[in-house]
């Protein structure tokens, strides 16, 4: 009987443990998919990565040497390729479109959109607008808000310290 409860007990811990196995497996899949593009991506634009991170089906990369901004967003059905030249752009901040809800407990803010806005230095050039969260397509923010305002302030330096090639 001994023997039993151990085999019945090792199985029950095996099948708690397997949705959390597979979650992470998952994730680990996609990150590797999401370093791969942005590789490729590098690899094109002859760009190496000073900076990088990678939240979900995003992957954005600074590269600190050449002035390049580089930003991957995989999408249900597309793939979102975006490079940009920090000596091109004036200044990055980061747009929140939200609105506010009431319900019973009271009012709060929803967030509808994260985007950063790139100003570019000519009045001939368009700005130029990547979307960071959009509750049309993410449902609900996993970590989004943190990466914007990171990245945001992290370029927004970048752009400060003038260094241009």
């Amino acid at each position: 009987m001994n023997i039993g409860m151990i085999v019945l007990g090792s199985v029950l811990v095996a099948i708690c443990c397997l949705p959390f196995v597979a979650v992470n497996i998952s994730r680990n899949k996609v990150k590797k998919h999401m370093m791969q593009l942005l590789s490729d991506l590098l690899r094109e634009n002859n760009g190496t990565a000073s900076k990088v991170e990678y939240l979900g089906k995003m992957s954005i990369a600074l590269d600190e040497n050449h002035q390049l901004l580089f930003f991957i967003k995989q999408h249900n059905d597309r793939c979102e390729k975006v490079v940009i030249s920090l000596n091109d752009l004036r200044s990055c901040r980061l747009e929140k479109d939200s609105r506010t809800v009431t319900s019973d407990g009271g009012n709060y803010q929803l967030l509808e959109s994260l985007v950063l806005h790139f100003a570019s230095m000519s009045k001939d050039k368009l700005n130029v607008r990547i979307s960071v969260f959009d509750i049309t397509e993410d449902l609900h923010l996993n970590g989004e808000l943190q990466f914007a305002e990171r990245w945001s302030a992290i370029i927004d330096d970048q752009l400060r310290l003038g260094v241009r090639n």
